[in-house]
């Protein structure tokens, strides 16, 4: 499962929505898509000196479509420096998109590339066209909002500049007639019988789950973590030193993120402040609780809200976060030691002191992972009015998705035919502000297998969980892809488990599996 919140992304999206949707065009040419072999193939030529600066992370995704059904090709992707680098940290890693084709930190982006994907052909692409749509993702990849492309080209195959094949001429001296004396017999075999035996066929019948409408208001809290530096034994916050404007912007981008929604009221903004374990554990404490405060003073300056809505807490030093930086190192020789030593119920003087001592790894702990834990973390509070017409639910859903509660998702699907894209997008955006909700999943699984995207909607009931209704979905995917064993273990489960549609696919399924024996 997705481990972070969604609307956190709401610090990256407010500002940058509305510029992308207008500016960022993918500049393409030469596009072909035809059918090689047993796959589909597309190609296009793409220049990326045209595009407007990216502020976030851009997706362009090229889609093979035909009516309702689609399949999406490989992103490519552009990040910008802030996404970029926190990509690197959750990788940990100064190259965070090895091994993903297309994908570049903004400043290292080609001038152009030549863009080559290829897919299992399936017989509904017998005719499909390509567009390229265009993903938002916000801080964290914890949001995407997606702008569907118009179609580039339909079926064609390129002309490669090659040699003619050759083709041979047959001259009439060539032919050869063949004199006959006496006619020949020719026996017309009967009409084939048609075979009158009626098979089981699987038609799946989709259940889209209507969640329960939260209770009062929809409370909401968006996270992150800043790393604002200090002057060694310094309290007071310089905007200058180092990258701090840029961390201290972090803080700012995400109240201004709820602060200017007309929707939004903040109820509590809370920052917590960590020391690394160097030096005395005493000094490290006193340390952490006035940086955390003087962090707090500098920010609560930059905004005309209520002081009793401010918090400011001291972490001391941050022993968590090291375990699970040593924990995660590559490049430690005594990292099992060290991680005895840091579980040890030992005084935290006394634990640090010994870490020191394995001096080569301390060297390492001490430049690259002790600035990681000098942080603030910070987390403003806020909930959010509800939306109670269809009119005014599908117009959020344009602009800030991420305002919906998952019945209000269920408002905007309302009235609107199922399988069509405007059905579809509405589920899709469900299931990517509400990663951690099964509900969500299986309808964003079910809308997928509506399109014939079972790969997708395989991702989507990874995450779904386990209740009845998930299981009747894990039965309808499998029995979509044939898999009629366990499409009846499935089925079967969610009969007992009070599901009763799944009571009608498991015959079905029952059937098959007989008609399949030999």
């Amino acid at each position: 499962m997705m481990k972070k919140s969604i609307i956190s992304a709401a610090a990256a999206l407010v500002c940058c929505v509305c510029a992308w949707a207008q500016n960022a065009q993918l500049p393409v040419s030469d596009v072909y898509l035809w059918k090689e072999g047993e796959s589909m193939k597309a190609t296009m030529k793409v220049d990326l000196t045209k595009l407007e600066e990216v502020s976030g992370a851009l997706s362009f995704v090229p889609v093979v479509y035909k009516d309702s059904v689609s399949y999406a090709l490989t992103p490519i992707g552009l990040y910008s420096r802030n996404r970029f680098y926190a990509a690197a940290r959750e990788a940990r890693s100064d190259e965070p998109f090895s091994g993903m084709p297309y994908t570049y930190y903004l400043k290292d982006a080609p001038d152009s590339l030549y863009y080559s994907d290829t897919v299992p052909f399936a017989e509904w692409m017998d005719g499909a066209s390509l567009r390229v749509d265009k993903l938002y993702t916000g801080c964290c990849d914890r949001l995407m909002v997606r702008v569907f492309g118009d179609s580039l080209v339909s079926w064609r195959t390129p002309v490669f500049e090659e040699e003619a094949p050759v083709v041979e001429e047959y001259k009439a001296d060539d032919v050869q007639v063949v004199e006959q004396d006496e006619p020949v017999d020719i026996t017309i075999a009967d009409e084939p019988v048609a075979d009158e035996t009626v098979y089981q066929v699987y038609v799946p019948y989709f259940i889209y789950m209507q969640p329960e409408a939260e209770t009062i208001v929809k409370e909401r809290a968006i996270s992150g973590e800043a790393y604002v530096v200090f002057k060694s034994g310094a309290t007071d916050v310089d905007a200058s030193y180092k990258d701090n404007e840029a961390e201290l912007q972090k803080i700012r981008a995400t109240v201004d993120s709820v602060r200017v929604d007309p929707d939004i009221s903040i109820t509590s903004i809370v920052l917590r402040g960590y020391s690394s374990p160097d030096g005395a554990f005493s000094v490290n404490q006193d340390l952490s609780e006035k940086r955390v405060q003087a962090i707090r003073t500098y920010v609560e300056g930059l905004f005309e809200l209520p002081e009793d809505i401010w918090t400011a807490e001291a972490g001391g030093e941050n022993w968590e976060g090291l375990r699970k930086a040593v924990e995660a190192a590559t490049n430690l020789p005594n990292k099992t030691k060290i991680l005895e030593l840091i579980d040890s119920d030992q005084d935290p003087d006394r634990k640090e002191y010994k870490i020191s001592k394995y001096s080569r790894d301390y060297r390492i702990i001490f430049n690259d992972i002790y600035p990681m834990l000098r942080r603030t973390d910070y987390k403003v509070m806020y909930t959010i009015r509800s939306y109670t017409s269809v009119e005014e639910v599908r117009e959020i859903l344009e602009t800030k998705p991420w305002n919906l509660s998952l019945k209000e998702f269920f408002l905007a699907a309302d009235g609107l035919e199922p399988g069509t894209r405007e059905f579809n997008k509405v589920f899709d955006l469900a299931a990517m502000v509400y990663p951690d909700e099964p509900i969500a999943q299986i309808n964003a699984a079910n809308a997928a297998m509506a399109m014939g995207a079972l790969d997708l909607a395989e991702q989507h009931l990874e995450k779904a969980g386990d209740s009845p209704e998930a299981r009747y979905t894990k039965g309808v995917l499998a029995a979509l892809r044939e898999d009629w064993e366990t499409a009846a273990k499935y089925f079967s489960s969610a009969q007992l488990s009070g599901v009763a549609e799944a009571g009608e696919a498991l015959e079905t399924v029952e059937t098959i599996l007989k008609q399949r024996q030999p």
